[in-house]
Protein backbone atom coordinates (compact mmCIF):
# COMPACT_ATOMS: atom_id res chain seq x y z
CA UNK A 1 0.00 0.00 0.00
CA UNK A 2 1.34 3.62 -0.82
CA UNK A 3 1.61 6.18 2.18
CA UNK A 4 -1.63 8.31 0.73
CA UNK A 5 -3.67 4.93 1.89
CA UNK A 6 -3.11 5.56 5.44
CA UNK A 7 -3.40 9.46 5.39
CA UNK A 8 -6.82 10.34 4.63
CA UNK A 9 -7.85 13.31 6.16
CA UNK A 10 -11.86 12.05 6.44
CA UNK A 11 -13.74 15.98 7.25
CA UNK A 12 -16.94 14.15 5.79
CA UNK A 13 -16.96 12.57 8.81
CA UNK A 14 -16.48 15.14 11.63
CA UNK A 15 -20.17 15.53 11.22
CA UNK A 16 -21.15 12.58 12.85
CA UNK A 17 -19.01 12.95 16.23
CA UNK A 18 -20.94 13.29 19.48
CA UNK A 19 -20.52 16.76 21.35
CA UNK A 20 -18.58 15.29 23.66
CA UNK A 21 -16.37 12.22 24.16
CA UNK A 22 -13.30 11.50 26.31
CA UNK A 23 -12.25 7.93 25.49
CA UNK A 24 -11.43 7.36 21.80
CA UNK A 25 -10.91 3.96 19.84
CA UNK A 26 -10.19 4.02 15.80
CA UNK A 27 -10.19 0.98 14.31
CA UNK A 28 -7.84 0.98 11.05
CA UNK A 29 -6.50 4.73 11.98
CA UNK A 30 -3.32 4.53 9.52
CA UNK A 31 -1.53 7.02 10.67
CA UNK A 32 -3.94 8.74 12.87
CA UNK A 33 -4.68 11.89 10.58
CA UNK A 34 -8.63 11.96 11.45
CA UNK A 35 -7.34 10.96 15.22
CA UNK A 36 -5.57 14.31 15.17
CA UNK A 37 -8.74 16.43 14.23
CA UNK A 38 -10.63 15.19 17.67
CA UNK A 39 -10.79 16.88 20.99
CA UNK A 40 -7.14 16.90 22.05
CA UNK A 41 -8.19 16.43 25.39
CA UNK A 42 -9.32 12.80 25.06
CA UNK A 43 -7.65 9.84 25.50
CA UNK A 44 -6.50 8.50 22.02
CA UNK A 45 -6.28 4.60 21.10
CA UNK A 46 -5.41 2.85 17.88
CA UNK A 47 -5.67 -0.16 16.37
CA UNK A 48 -3.70 -0.09 13.07
CA UNK A 49 -2.56 -3.46 10.94
CA UNK A 50 0.52 -1.77 8.87
CA UNK A 51 3.56 -1.20 11.32
CA UNK A 52 4.92 1.63 9.04
CA UNK A 53 1.02 3.50 9.38
CA UNK A 54 1.31 2.80 13.25
CA UNK A 55 4.43 3.77 13.97
CA UNK A 56 3.70 6.98 12.61
CA UNK A 57 0.23 7.52 14.75
CA UNK A 58 1.91 6.45 18.09
CA UNK A 59 3.57 10.37 18.10
CA UNK A 60 -0.54 11.15 18.13
CA UNK A 61 -2.51 8.44 20.16
CA UNK A 62 -1.98 8.01 23.60
CA UNK A 63 -1.79 4.20 22.92
CA UNK A 64 -1.70 2.25 19.34
CA UNK A 65 -1.99 -1.30 18.67
CA UNK A 66 -0.84 -3.16 15.76
CA UNK A 67 -2.41 -5.84 14.34
CA UNK A 68 -6.28 -6.80 12.80
CA UNK A 69 -9.28 -5.93 15.36
CA UNK A 70 -9.49 -9.70 16.19
CA UNK A 71 -5.97 -9.84 17.13
CA UNK A 72 -5.92 -7.03 19.49
CA UNK A 73 -9.73 -7.55 20.79
CA UNK A 74 -8.06 -8.90 23.85
CA UNK A 75 -6.27 -5.86 24.69
CA UNK A 76 -9.22 -3.71 24.62
CA UNK A 77 -10.61 -2.59 28.03
CA UNK A 78 -14.65 -3.53 28.39
CA UNK A 79 -16.93 -1.16 28.75
CA UNK A 80 -14.45 1.62 28.18
CA UNK A 81 -14.71 3.79 25.08
CA UNK A 82 -17.39 6.51 24.61
CA UNK A 83 -16.54 7.10 20.89
CA UNK A 84 -15.53 4.39 18.48
CA UNK A 85 -14.48 5.01 14.98
CA UNK A 86 -14.17 2.70 11.85
CA UNK A 87 -13.78 4.62 8.63
CA UNK A 88 -14.22 2.01 5.73
CA UNK A 89 -13.02 -0.81 8.41
CA UNK A 90 -16.22 -3.11 7.92
CA UNK A 91 -15.85 -4.14 4.20
CA UNK A 92 -12.26 -5.57 5.40
CA UNK A 93 -13.22 -7.84 7.31
CA UNK A 94 -14.77 -11.58 6.99
CA UNK A 95 -17.09 -11.59 10.14
CA UNK A 96 -18.37 -8.85 10.40
CA UNK A 97 -21.49 -10.19 12.93
CA UNK A 98 -18.92 -10.80 15.09
CA UNK A 99 -17.53 -7.57 14.99
CA UNK A 100 -21.26 -5.94 15.69
CA UNK A 101 -21.40 -8.29 18.95
CA UNK A 102 -17.72 -7.72 20.33
CA UNK A 103 -17.17 -4.18 20.51
CA UNK A 104 -20.74 -3.60 22.48
CA UNK A 105 -18.44 -5.18 24.91
CA UNK A 106 -16.31 -2.34 24.60
CA UNK A 107 -18.27 0.53 24.78
CA UNK A 108 -19.61 2.59 27.60
CA UNK A 109 -23.11 3.03 28.54
CA UNK A 110 -23.57 6.25 26.76
CA UNK A 111 -20.81 5.45 23.83
CA UNK A 112 -21.25 5.11 20.23
CA UNK A 113 -19.37 4.05 17.30
CA UNK A 114 -19.17 5.92 13.89
CA UNK A 115 -18.24 5.02 10.38
CA UNK A 116 -18.19 4.36 6.99
CA UNK A 117 -19.13 2.06 4.32
CA UNK A 118 -18.35 2.17 0.67
CA UNK A 119 -21.42 2.16 -1.30
CA UNK A 120 -21.19 -1.00 -3.98
CA UNK A 121 -24.16 0.34 -5.88
CA UNK A 122 -22.47 3.80 -6.60
CA UNK A 123 -22.84 4.93 -10.20
CA UNK A 124 -19.06 3.90 -11.40
CA UNK A 125 -19.49 0.38 -10.01
CA UNK A 126 -23.05 0.02 -11.90
CA UNK A 127 -21.62 1.17 -14.93
CA UNK A 128 -18.63 -1.33 -15.04
CA UNK A 129 -21.28 -3.79 -13.89
CA UNK A 130 -23.97 -3.14 -16.18
CA UNK A 131 -22.26 -1.82 -18.98
CA UNK A 132 -18.81 -2.87 -19.59
CA UNK A 133 -19.87 -6.28 -17.66
CA UNK A 134 -16.69 -5.81 -15.90
CA UNK A 135 -16.00 -6.10 -11.79
CA UNK A 136 -12.31 -5.33 -11.62
CA UNK A 137 -10.49 -5.30 -8.64
CA UNK A 138 -7.67 -2.69 -7.79
CA UNK A 139 -4.65 -2.86 -5.64
CA UNK A 140 -5.50 -0.09 -3.18
CA UNK A 141 -8.67 2.34 -2.81
CA UNK A 142 -12.27 2.40 -4.23
CA UNK A 143 -15.11 0.17 -4.03
CA UNK A 144 -13.84 -2.61 -5.84
CA UNK A 145 -10.13 -2.30 -3.61
CA UNK A 146 -8.47 -5.79 -3.52
CA UNK A 147 -8.54 -5.87 0.37
CA UNK A 148 -12.74 -5.57 0.21
CA UNK A 149 -14.26 -8.75 1.63
CA UNK A 150 -17.99 -7.53 1.82
CA UNK A 151 -19.95 -5.30 -0.25
CA UNK A 152 -22.93 -3.27 1.32
CA UNK A 153 -25.66 -1.11 -0.59
CA UNK A 154 -27.56 1.49 2.08
CA UNK A 155 -30.35 -0.89 2.67
CA UNK A 156 -28.08 -4.00 3.83
CA UNK A 157 -26.20 -2.01 5.71
CA UNK A 158 -28.94 -0.71 7.66
CA UNK A 159 -30.57 -4.17 8.31
CA UNK A 160 -27.45 -5.52 9.54
CA UNK A 161 -27.19 -2.65 12.43
CA UNK A 162 -31.07 -3.30 13.18
CA UNK A 163 -30.05 -6.99 13.40
CA UNK A 164 -27.38 -6.34 15.63
CA UNK A 165 -29.74 -4.17 17.88
CA UNK A 166 -27.91 -0.51 17.05
CA UNK A 167 -30.12 2.55 17.82
CA UNK A 168 -29.44 4.03 14.59
CA UNK A 169 -28.52 8.09 15.42
CA UNK A 170 -27.44 9.21 11.44
CA UNK A 171 -27.49 7.24 8.62
CA UNK A 172 -26.78 8.85 5.34
CA UNK A 173 -25.15 9.28 2.16
CA UNK A 174 -21.21 10.85 1.96
CA UNK A 175 -18.97 12.24 -1.39
CA UNK A 176 -21.76 12.65 -3.82
CA UNK A 177 -20.73 12.78 -7.13
CA UNK A 178 -23.48 15.18 -7.73
CA UNK A 179 -22.66 18.31 -5.67
CA UNK A 180 -19.25 17.62 -6.69
CA UNK A 181 -17.59 20.14 -9.01
CA UNK A 182 -17.55 19.63 -12.60
CA UNK A 183 -13.81 19.86 -13.61
CA UNK A 184 -14.33 19.16 -17.13
CA UNK A 185 -17.10 19.16 -19.74
CA UNK A 186 -17.23 15.53 -19.33
CA UNK A 187 -17.75 15.38 -15.88
CA UNK A 188 -20.34 18.33 -16.24
CA UNK A 189 -22.49 15.85 -18.21
CA UNK A 190 -21.96 13.23 -16.02
CA UNK A 191 -23.47 15.12 -13.03
CA UNK A 192 -26.52 16.20 -15.41
CA UNK A 193 -27.01 12.86 -16.69
CA UNK A 194 -27.17 11.50 -12.95
CA UNK A 195 -29.43 13.86 -11.89
CA UNK A 196 -31.28 13.39 -14.40
CA UNK A 197 -32.00 9.58 -13.22
CA UNK A 198 -32.55 10.63 -9.56
CA UNK A 199 -35.47 12.78 -10.62
CA UNK A 200 -36.83 10.93 -12.88
CA UNK A 201 -36.72 7.94 -10.83
CA UNK A 202 -38.41 10.67 -7.96
CA UNK A 203 -35.61 9.87 -6.21
CA UNK A 204 -35.29 5.47 -6.00
CA UNK A 205 -31.77 5.97 -7.90
CA UNK A 206 -30.73 8.67 -5.30
CA UNK A 207 -28.32 6.13 -3.67
CA UNK A 208 -26.08 5.60 -6.66
CA UNK A 209 -24.49 8.91 -6.12
CA UNK A 210 -22.77 8.60 -3.15
CA UNK A 211 -19.45 6.57 -2.77
CA UNK A 212 -20.08 6.20 1.09
CA UNK A 213 -22.34 6.06 3.72
CA UNK A 214 -21.87 7.46 6.95
CA UNK A 215 -23.70 6.63 9.88
CA UNK A 216 -23.58 6.72 14.36
CA UNK A 217 -24.86 4.47 16.29
CA UNK A 218 -25.70 3.48 20.01
CA UNK A 219 -26.37 0.40 21.44
CA UNK A 220 -30.08 -0.28 21.93
CA UNK A 221 -30.57 -0.27 25.82
CA UNK A 222 -33.68 -2.58 25.24
CA UNK A 223 -31.88 -5.36 23.57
Amino acid sequence: MSQKYYCFDRFEMLAFLPKKYNKVLEIGCGEGVFLQQLNQMSEKWGIEPSKEAADKAVKIADKILIGSYNDCLSQLPDEFFDLIICNDVIEHMVDYDFFFSSIKQKMSDNGCLIGSIPNVRFYKNLFNLLIKKDWLYKAEGGILDKTHVRFFTKKSFYNILIEHNFTIDLYYGINSFVYKSASSIKSFIRIIMLSLIILISFGWYSDIQYLQYGFKIKVNKNE
